[in-house]
């Protein structure tokens, strides 16, 4: 696999300085081959999700399957399904079991017990699909938001445990919170530098979700990756023109000598790392902007407020926290 994925970056001529990350799911196989051609590697955070919802879900496998059988029945059965109709439009009967008693090899019901669990199985589960649905999205950047949907998840999962739920939920509860906190299959999501960084350059969270200490070392990461592109501009950069002037003669009178004095007392005299000091402590203070801002468009917007963060943004925001749109277009392509 990792001589294929070679071979199919060699005849789309993508090389390593044009990437920084490569996404994929979390199967085995892809992770070795990435690993073997020495490439930074992320895995799909919707499948990491799906993953850990499966796996905690095992704990009421029998009461799943019941519900598939019934579910599976009123598909396969017109009779079924608009007797069900009926009845959803009708919601006043006083017998809904004769539904199930008045079809031929109709499956067996749930208990008063099995619906109760099932119901707050679901409000348990609608925060992953929540952030499934918000991970998966392909009209804005993804990437910035994996860290704090995962902070997310672990504070809804804890206050759901102190809601009075059945103790099979709260079971469930349990094993989800274990599954995120196992990094063999969860990782180490908030210590991702990559991660942390499209986080922090988006201007809806910027440092808010990290700690006192994890907020320190970010932006004095941040600032270095700054630096670098200041450096790197400033080396590129041509000369700019000057307008000529006579030679420097003591009994020379220059028109220029009285502003060449006063600009000289002017130019900034800081170095690169004082530059990008100056201009992520501007973006901090800024205000975090309204929930769905289009971040790229935002940095677009103020590129010439912060000329050498915009290009970092630039660079990082590409990432993507899933791969769900990928396989989404080669769904639609027919394969």
């Amino acid at each position: 696999m990792n001589r294929k994925t070679s071979d199919i970056w060699s005849h789309f001529t993508i090389i390593d300085n044009t990437t920084f990350a490569k996404l994929s799911d979390n199967a085995n196989n892809i992770k070795r081959a990435l690993s073997i051609l020495k490439l930074k590697h992320f895995g799909c955070f919707a499948h990491t999700l799906n993953l850990v919802v499966q796996g905690a879900l095992i704990l009421e496998s029998g009461l799943l399957e019941k519900i598939k059988t019934i579910v599976s029945f009123f598909h396969r059965s017109t009779s079924a399904n608009n007797k069900l109709n009926t009845y959803q439009i009708n919601n006043g009967a006083k017998e809904p079991k004769k539904l199930f008693q008045d079809v031929n090899n109709s499956p067996k019901g749930l208990t008063v017990d099995e619906w109760k669990i099932t119901k707050e199985l679901c409000l348990v589960l609608r925060p992953f699909e929540e952030a499934t649905r918000a991970v998966s999205g392909d009209k804005y950047m993804t990437a910035s938001i994996v860290i704090v949907l995962s902070q997310g998840l672990k504070n809804v999962c804890d206050e759901l445990l102190n809601q009075n739920y059945d103790p099979r939920v709260n079971n469930v509860l349990k094993k989800l919170l274990s599954g995120m906190q196992d990094k063999d299959r969860w990782g180490n999501i908030e210590n991702s530098k990559t991660l942390v960084c499209c986080t922090f350059l988006d201007p809806q969270f910027k440092n808010v979700p990290f700690t006192e200490s994890h907020q320190q070392q970010t932006k004095s990461d941040i600032i270095e990756l700054i630096t670098s592109i200041i450096s790197n501009t400033s080396d590129n950069e041509e000369q700019p023109i000057r307008i000529s002037t006579l030679p420097n003669d003591s009994n020379t009178f220059s028109i220029w000598s009285s502003i060449n004095s006063k600009v000289a007392q002017v130019q900034p005299v800081g170095t690169n790392t004082s530059k990008a000091i100056i201009e992520v402590q501007r973006y901090l203070e800024d205000g975090l902007q309204p929930r769905n801002t289009d971040a790229l468009k935002w940095w677009k917007d103020n590129k010439y407020n912060y000329p050498f963060m915009s290009q970092l943004a630039k660079k990082k925001l590409c990432c993507l926290g899933t791969s769900v749109p990928c396989e989404r277009v080669f769904s639609k392509a027919g394969y």
